[in-house]
């Protein structure tokens, strides 16, 4: 299934079953039609369920002053990841901001960092590597990240 835009944003998923009729989904996101992660990679539908949830409650609560986009992907990364992780914890920013979070297995495990950010009228995903830094980013309207993870959430409450 593919939900979303590979233009834009899209997610990739392959769902599989397991004999005691588990649902497990491998992810790879689809920015500027760049493959982020390994869909191969699968983790139990209801953990992905629960971290998009999670995710989502941060809605319009992820602006940041504005700047160019290395620059948001650095502050990020060094809350997170950096010497100031604390103060990272304290303010969710894993929560608010990582979408790779939201896909461990498939994304995060792969080394990827992925964060969505919003700044004034639009929002950008930030594509970076845990190791080496920014990559590049892509504008996506605002909500539209939101959007594409609901239409995820509502097919696998269908299936």
């Amino acid at each position: 299934m593919l939900f979303g835009d590979r233009q834009t944003f899209a997610l990739k998923c392959v769902e599989t079953h397991s004999a005691d009729h588990g649902v497990f989904l491998g992810v790879s996101l689809l920015v500027a039609s760049q493959e982020i992660g390994d869909s191969s990679e699968i983790s139990p539908a209801g953990v992905i369920v629960h971290s998009a949830n999670v995710f989502l409650k941060y809605s319009g609560a992820r602006d940041l002053a504005p700047c160019d986009s290395r620059t948001a992907f650095e502050h990020l990364h060094e809350t997170m990841y950096g010497d100031n992780w604390r103060g990272g914890v304290a303010a969710q920013y894993r929560a608010r901001y990582a979408v790779h979070e939201v896909f461990d297995a498939s994304v995060s495990d792969q080394r990827w960092l992925v964060f969505l950010v919003d700044f004034d009228y639009e929002s950008r995903v930030l594509l970076g590597r845990r190791d080496a830094g920014y990559v590049n980013s892509q504008l996506v309207p605002r909500g539209y990240v939101e959007q594409v993870l609901g239409e995820l959430l509502n097919w696998l409450r269908r299936s």
